[in-house]
């Protein structure tokens, strides 16, 4: 079962523009193709998008038939624009998720870095004292300061 040709109860409901359970109820009674899972209904969107064309369009309403055909047709396609949308939503937000995680890893890793460079900074501060403090001071000779030749 692919996730893609499936709803869940919720977003059925939002798709509807009816209540979760009312959603269920059409279920249950075989009205909405789908199965039950332990998460929940899983909603085939092809059956969600007929019953919602059905729905829209009723037998009878003085519409020539021609002109019926052409707004099921047209729905449907809206449909499965609908679901190609919220696809790409979907994908694009788990990419965003992504790139934000590994962003967050990379600030802490500079951080990381900038620690370990400031204690090698001190370390290399330390290091510099101890030979400052190691080197004889030279001192002029007593007649005076030292000539170069």
């Amino acid at each position: 079962m692919r996730n893609d040709d499936y709803y869940t109860a919720k977003e059925t409901a939002e798709v509807l523009r009816i209540s979760d359970r009312r959603v269920r109820q059409l279920a249950e009674s075989g009205e909405l193709a789908g199965e039950r899972t332990p998460e929940g209904w899983k909603l085939r969107k092809d059956s969600v998008h007929r019953y919602r064309d059905e729905r829209r369009m009723p037998r009878g309403s003085g519409w020539p038939s021609d002109a019926i055909q052409r707004i099921t047709t047209l729905e449907r396609k809206l449909g499965h624009l609908e679901g190609a949308l919220q696809t790409k939503t979907e994908l694009t937000e788990a990419a965003q998720s992504a790139l934000q995680e590994q962003l967050d890893r990379e600030r802490e890793r500079a951080d990381r870095l900038e620690r370990e460079l400031a204690k090698e900074r001190a370390r290399h501060d330390a290091l510099m004292a101890q030979v400052v403090e190691r080197i004889p001071k030279l001192e002029a000779p007593q007649g005076g300061p030292i000539e170069s030749e």
